[in-house]
């Protein structure tokens, strides 16, 4: 019985030690993402908080960062007689949209405008919440925790364990997140307007063919669409309006943006949000040359174009339509460029993507099945290679080692299932990590990872506002 007390007494002990060590780890650990994209979110929402007056509030994800010039907006709308501050409250789609109507709903008041805009992806429809990236946003600001439902606090709770080893491994490898670029808090100027210049399309194809938009397949949860309903109500009792308009979208990604499919698309939305549209969905479908580095992110010009389109739309709404004499920036040159020549290797199958423009690697001939180590050229025939079709490794049982260029784009569900002696996968993208999907490494538990060194906090941290799947994979992760 004595040792039956004493074990129970050494269980209680350890529960209350527990999350005594997890807070004194979290004091222990230096903030590692306050210069990042994530902390721009406390600033939307202080923003938020003190703007003075009638607010327009622009509520998304990373498509109202980098579509919206808030500055120009804003003067549009005072030009025309109308004294909105612009408020973006959209950044990061791996966070969800949800949590932003939550940390929105709160601080609507009389006269306050706001304008969803929801991406055409299953995230930014549904309820679903990135706990571990919301505690990157939290980080230097850990009020945001208490600005969320009960439910999402519980899933931040279950979540935090891992988020602290997380930071511990970062404290320990001492490479710490080093934001550049757009994706860093410099980037935004004091009013939460993105201010860092995007001369161009990045994209080597002009669209990510990776992450395609399928109109005809965006379904609105059911969950989604009652939060939104809730959130209209909260904004009726507070004396504030709701509309949605549509976020840009990359031509070349739509699968089928026909008349038909844009029409049932806006019905969904329409019978979904309980609230008015501003916008016609066919102004939102823009030619690739606007985008800047994924289907919904323009650059300068583009969300310069963007902005104007909407400003017609708030103001026609407001009662005041008129086309805006505005002169517009000029289409900008593609600033993606190929740094290699055709490769020799002649172990691969291709087949061209439906646009004639690139290439994908389609299966291996007798050379390749027999080779213990396959490097995947950057350019075949003339165009690039930016990915595999699903069964391009099907009998590929002899494979070791493979090494893939930067010009790699898309890696398909289970690639290398079948690849049971695929041992070491070399990756060479240095400006971003390779994109994969939820599911690409599936089936290749073996595999050993290599990344440049220079490279390795992109996998580890991801970049600006896409879903990271390489996270889960870091201890698979090694450098070269």
């Amino acid at each position: 019985m004595k040792k039956r007390i004493l074990s129970i007494l050494l269980c209680l002990c350890l529960l209350l030690l527990f999350p005594g060590a997890l807070v004194l780890a979290e004091c222990i650990l230096p903030d590692f993402y306050a210069d990042s994209y994530y902390a721009e979110l406390s600033q939307m929402v202080n923003r938020l908080k003190k703007a003075e007056g009638k607010r327009l509030i622009l509520l998304g994800s990373s498509s109202v960062a980098f579509g919206t010039d808030t500055a120009l907006l804003q003067d549009i709308l005072s030009q025309n007689g109308f004294n909105y501050t612009v408020c973006p409250m959209g950044l990061y789609g791996a966070v969800g949209t949800d949590v932003m109507l939550d940390l929105t709903a709160p601080q609507l008041r009389q006269g306050d405008l706001v304008v969803l805009t929801f991406e055409p992806v299953s995230e930014s429809m549904t309820t679903y919440f990135g706990a571990n990236a919301y505690w990157k946003c939290a980080e230097s600001d850990p009020g945001l925790l208490l600005l969320t439902d009960s439910g999402k606090r519980t899933a931040l709770v279950g979540s935090y364990p891992g988020y602290l080893q997380e930071r511990w491994g970062i404290w320990q490898s001492g490479q710490y997140p080093t934001p550049e670029g757009v994706y860093a808090r410099s980037s935004f100027d004091e009013s939460c307007n993105l201010i860092y210049n995007r001369p161009g399309n990045t994209m080597l194809l002009g669209y990510d063919i990776g992450s395609p938009i399928d109109l005809a397949r965006a379904e609105i949860s059911p969950e989604f669409e009652e939060s939104v309903r809730r959130f209209c109500e909260k904004a009726r009792k507070a004396g504030a309006s709701v509309t949605w308009s549509f976020c840009p979208m990359n031509r070349s990604a739509i699968a089928d943006n026909s008349p038909q499919v844009l029409e049932d698309y806006f019905n969904r939305c329409a019978q979904s949000f309980g609230c008015t549209s501003i916008s016609d969905p066919r102004d939102y479908v823009m030619d690739s040359g606007w985008f800047y580095d994924s289907n919904f992110h323009l650059n300068s010009a583009g969300a310069e174009v963007k902005t104007l389109q909407l400003a017609e739309d708030i103001l026609s709404e407001l009662g005041c339509y008129q086309p805006l004499s505005y002169e517009k920036s000029a289409m900008p040159d593609s600033i993606a460029s190929m740094q290699a020549e055709t490769s020799g290797d002649e172990a691969f199958l291709f087949s061209l993507i439906p646009d004639g423009s690139a290439y994908l690697v389609s299966g291996l001939n007798v050379q390749g099945l027999s080779a213990a180590e396959l490097t995947v050229p950057t350019v075949w025939d003339g165009l690039p290679v930016v990915g595999f079709t699903p069964d391009a490794f099907t009998n590929a049982i002899q494979l070791v080692q493979l090494r893939l260029p930067a010009t790699i784009q898309t890696i398909p569900d289970a690639l290398f299932s079948h690849c049971t002696n695929l041992s070491r996968l070399i990756l060479e993208h240095t400006d971003a990590p390779c994109p994969i999907t939820e599911h690409s490494l599936d089936g290749a538990a073996q595999l050993r990872i290599f990344v440049p060194r220079a490279a390795y906090h992109l996998y580890r941290d991801g970049v600006g506002c896409e879903q990271n799947y390489w996270q889960r994979y870091i201890n698979q992760i090694y450098t070269y």
